[in-house]
């Protein structure tokens, strides 16, 4: 057998190139590690404290409609400074007056629902922006469909008034127009007022949400 060819030894680098090659093939940590998403936030724990400050600020926006109710007719019968005749046909025409105007504004509480469940999921999802520019547009909405509702309850509001005091056969026909144009006088001056209370159903849905 041949005699084995040994290899010549590698040459030894100086401490300073030894320690500068082993940094270069060190993986960078800083390069290749990606950074760890945030954990979300924990759930709130629903405490009785928290449930009561929302049912009762719930609660009492729901009790306000028929406290308007309550205010027209203690105050009506007693701002008319006239004959007891005129405080009766004053408080007559809240019943046809409260219809038209109430059962009409309830068409709008589907505006109110619809900005609630887009203003709570952008809550829910941390989106600020998102949620100032759902607002911004329900607004808008609701301005531009009080206004809508506003003229619908001054031009048609009187007829359908007159129309709920045509059925009545207690009504004679000179007290069913007094009372037909006392409610057209109620229903026009809120009328006036309908974008803002549709303003303000939106308003109430961005504080449910909020909550």
């Amino acid at each position: 057998m041949g005699a084995q060819r040994r290899l010549p030894p590698r040459p030894r680098l100086p401490p300073p190139l030894l320690a500068a090659s082993a940094a270069s093939a060190a993986p960078d940590p800083a390069g290749d590690a990606t950074p760890a998403p945030a954990p979300p936030p924990p759930p709130p724990t629903a405490t009785l404290a928290a449930l009561a400050t929302l049912i009762a600020p719930t609660a009492l926006m729901h009790l306000v409609g028929p406290a308007l109710g309550l205010i027209d007719a203690a105050i009506v019968g007693r701002a008319t400074g006239g004959p007891a005749r005129t405080a009766a046909v004053a408080l007559a025409a809240l019943s046809p007056g409260t219809v038209v105007v109430d059962y009409s504004c309830y068409l709008a509480t589907a505006l109110a629902v619809a900005a609630t469940n887009a203003l709570a999921l952008r809550f829910a999802r941390r989106d600020g922006p998102g949620a100032g520019a759902a607002l911004g547009d329900a607004l808008t909405t609701a301005a531009l469909a009080g206004v809508g509702l506003g003229a619908f309850q001054w031009f048609a509001g009187p007829r359908l008034a007159a129309a709920l005091l045509a059925g009545s056969a207690s009504a004679s026909p000179d007290g069913a127009a007094a009372v037909a144009e006392a409610a057209t006088l109620y229903i026009r001056t809120r009328a006036v007022a309908a974008p803002a209370a549709l303003v303000g159903f939106i308003a109430q849905a961005f504080f449910l949400a909020a909550r």
